[in-house]
């Protein structure tokens, strides 16, 4: 019996012992699993939390050298914060703006601190100057920057439109400005040129730029041209009408009753007519584009602009001579009245209806 119990005790304590270690096992897999699924993502959590506080700290250094023009620790900081964390919401920004610097960095960042100097001044009050010391900078995008800036200046806010052209040849000039650079300056070269009516010299400067200015400025500058010339031939055809008529009147042999007569049964039909075209096509051009663009402005006021050409035209037939030939005339220069009016009308609302058209 004495046996049969220490076998009994010894399977007992094998059982536990067998426990004990499953149970030992269990809990470190308990406690792997705690780890991976708790610790880990907390830790890392946190270092990414770091992280995050630590590039925005470096960002706000590198702004504040930046705001200070100390460009070059300003570049040491944002490639800084891309380095240390680059997953980071400020990344982005810092490694644009370090690019920035890095292509403004000739003469040790000296002449780009004196083009941000007068570009963050509202009044820039040493434009002048800055242009002068712009001759004295190695060639790069800096000096293309201050004589850009400085021809803009000298067009939108100091009148001194030639010394505005003067620089934004010389941007076309320079081998090393970019290209939105010199499509930038031949662009503004062209609409000082056009504002003075020197179209022919506009598109003498958009062909000598070529490639270096926005392929579209030349065709943009010939429909220009063509629209100004259609103004300018509107604009006569109605002088020429009324001119006509008032002379009809004046050598008419009884001008008055005779003018009064027609007028008197013509101006209802011209009223209607006019009033018909104006809020007739009004409506259509309401309903058939959307209800946020849709505008009955043109057709209104050239029902205005047709009641006045009918008139004039009614007191020219009135007064003129009866033959064929200067029956004829009168249409054709009426009719070319009534298309002037309509462009001009055109012209005066939006100048995109024109574009429309291919004027």
């Amino acid at each position: 019996m004495d046996n049969a119990d220490a076998a009994c005790d010894l399977s007992a304590r094998a059982g536990e012992n067998t426990c004990r270690v499953h149970m030992k096992r269990a809990l470190e897999c308990i406690l792997v699993v705690v780890v991976f699924i708790v610790i880990v993502p907390r830790a890392r959590a946190a270092e990414n939390d770091a992280g995050e506080a630590s590039a925005d700290a470096l960002y706000e250094e590198a702004e504040r050298a930046d705001a200070a023009f100390d460009f070059a620790r300003a570049l040491t900081a944002y490639d800084e914060v891309c380095t240390r964390n680059p997953s980071s919401d400020r990344a982005p920004l810092a490694e644009a703006r370090a690019a920035v610097l890095r292509d403004h960095a000739e003469g040790d960042f000296g002449p780009f601190k004196e083009l941000e100097r007068v570009r963050r001044d509202p009044k820039l009050s040493q434009l002048d100057r800055l242009v002068a010391r712009a001759e004295t900078y190695p060639p790069g995008l800096v000096r293309v920057e201050v004589w850009l800036l400085a021809a803009e200046a000298y067009a939108q806010r100091f009148d001194r439109p030639d010394d505005a052209m003067k620089l934004d040849r010389r941007i076309l000039e320079d081998p090393m400005a970019p290209r939105l650079a010199t499509q930038t300056a031949a662009r503004n070269l062209t609409a000082l040129l056009t504002a003075r009516g020197e179209m022919s010299a506009a598109v003498d400067e958009a062909r000598r730029a070529g490639d270096r200015a926005d392929p579209n400025l030349l065709r943009d500058l010939t429909r220009l041209r063509r629209r100004l010339l259609i103004h300018r031939a509107s604009l006569a055809t109605i002088a020429a009408m009324v001119v006509f008529a008032i002379g009809a009147i004046a050598t008419a042999a009884r001008p008055g009753r005779s003018i009064a007569c027609a007028l008197g049964k013509t101006t209802p039909l011209i009223l209607g007519y006019a009033a018909f075209v104006g809020i007739a096509g009004g409506l259509l051009a309401s309903r058939y584009e959307t209800s946020e663009t849709g505008n009955a402005t043109p057709f209104l006021l050239f029902g205005v602009a047709l009641a006045a050409v009918l008139f004039v035209a009614r007191v020219w037939a009135a007064a003129g001579s009866p033959r064929m030939p200067a029956r004829a005339a009168r249409a054709v220069v009426c009719a070319g009245a009534t298309i002037g009016a309509a462009f001009l009308v055109l012209e005066h609302v939006d100048v995109t209806y024109l574009e429309g058209l291919g004027l």
